[in-house]
């Protein structure tokens, strides 16, 4: 469990007596609660700081009025659902049902992720900055030091503080003000690589490649796109790279601009109510020379509804290319489902390729695979002429690498 979990544990054991009594109430009218999942707005104290008492009051508002949209939306299994204002910027739900964590952390992590989601789209209207939220879960089955019977709404509440505290991953203030920076001035800087054709020598796509601020913490994009998906905010950091990525491109109408999304990303909001699109006619582009690029660096959490997703944005006419074949969880199984335009595999099967015959055979049932579903084949992380020339000897028609072209500022 990776996550950033329920803010402020310390806060938690100190909670006044009339708060208790007030959950004592509450827990009378809802006898048959079983479990809580705490949530708390990260950084809201210095928020108020800040803003003020006013701004934090709208805040608020917002927020519980995106917490209880989204609980009718049915993002969770169980039942009798209850959002309650903890406290300041802490929240809970009370809900019937034991949360096992083996099999529903997957679902409070998405609960939470299309929660904070909506709550970025809804700061973002209000001209507020972001900010992300944190969590943790407990159920009566966590508590072992007392019987079941006087586990009560107080102690889950407890229970959740310190189950989180075992698992809270830190991130520092200066790296969440880098990514506030980052979001809010728009400040990254795209290089664009060539990809060939390598039997008519002539290059076919650029792919765009974001980094952060030049010598800050996140220049590197592992180091960003890691950092913003521990803070929440992967889908603003990758909106930002994707229309950037769009705005800055120098390409010909032959030519197709490939951009790196999570999988899990296209459900964001702003792919189904156009903006991508709105972007393109802005530079002029079309949907066609548009290659979403599909990086499973994690399992696809939904996979009915991602195909659904990929058929969508086929259906606008975007192209679709799966990253990394052959690495990670971007495996066969994906590519007969999805059927992508393009295959690109991934540079450890072609490091060393001309010297190693297991790789060669891969790369050679790779391509073959392809061809049934017309999926053309790039062959990426391409350094040295004899990678090169078993490339080709391998029948990959399309090849990426520092040998054929290293990143620059725009494509010429």
């Amino acid at each position: 469990m990776n996550e950033i979990i329920v803010s402020n544990p310390d806060l938690i054991d100190k909670i006044p007596s009339l708060f208790r009594d007030t959950m004592k109430q509450f827990e009378a009218a809802h006898p048959r609660v079983e479990s809580v999942l705490f949530i708390d707005i990260v950084g809201f104290s210095r928020f108020e700081q800040f803003h003020g008492g006013k701004a934090c009051e709208d805040v608020l508002q917002i927020f519980e009025g995106v917490l209880t949209g989204i609980l009718f939306e049915g993002y969770l299994p169980w039942s009798e659902l209850k959002p309650v204002h903890l406290f300041d910027d802490s929240f809970a739900v009370v809900f019937c049902g034991n949360i096992v964590r083996r099999v529903h952390e997957d679902i409070i992590h998405r609960f939470v992720r299309n929660l904070e989601s909506k709550f970025h789209e809804a700061l973002h209207r209000e001209n507020f900055d972001l900010l992300s939220l944190r969590y943790g879960s407990a159920s009566r089955s966590d508590v072992q030091s007392v019987s079941q019977e006087q586990v009560d709404l107080f102690t889950l509440v407890t229970q959740a503080g310190r189950i989180a505290r075992r698992y809270t991953e830190v991130v520092s203030l200066s790296i969440v003000e880098q990514l506030q920076y980052i979001i809010n001035e728009k400040a990254v800087t795209v290089h664009y690589q060539p990809i060939w054709d390598l039997k008519a020598k002539t290059i076919i796509g650029w792919e765009g490649l974001v980094r952060g601020p030049d010598k800050s913490d996140l220049q590197a994009p592992k180091a960003l796109f890691s950092a913003a998906e521990r803070c929440g905010w992967l889908l603003d950091v990758e909106r930002l790279c994707r229309n950037t990525a769009i705005r800055e491109a120098r390409i010909s109408e032959c030519e197709r601009l490939f951009l790196n999304i999570s999988p899990n990303i296209l459900a964001d909001p702003s792919f189904r109510q156009g903006e991508t699109l709105a972007v393109l006619k802005a530079t002029g582009l079309q949907p066609n020379q548009i290659v979403f690029e599909i990086t499973e660096h994690h399992a696809i959490e939904d996979y009915q509804a991602f195909l659904q997703l990929v058929r969508h944005y086929k259906e606008q006419g975007y192209k679709i290319a799966i990253d990394d074949v052959g690495a990670g969880h971007s495996g066969l199984v994906t590519l007969m489902q999805v059927k992508p335009d393009f295959v690109k595999i991934d540079m450890s099967l072609i490091q060393g390729i001309e010297s190693d015959r297991t790789k060669q055979d891969i790369v050679r049932a790779i391509h073959q695979i392809s061809i049934g579903f017309s999926g053309e084949v790039i062959a990426e992380g391409i350094e040295t002429p004899e990678e090169l020339e078993c490339v080709e000897a391998c029948g990959i028609p399309c090849g990426q690498g520092f040998l054929l072209g290293r990143p620059g500022p725009y494509p010429q």
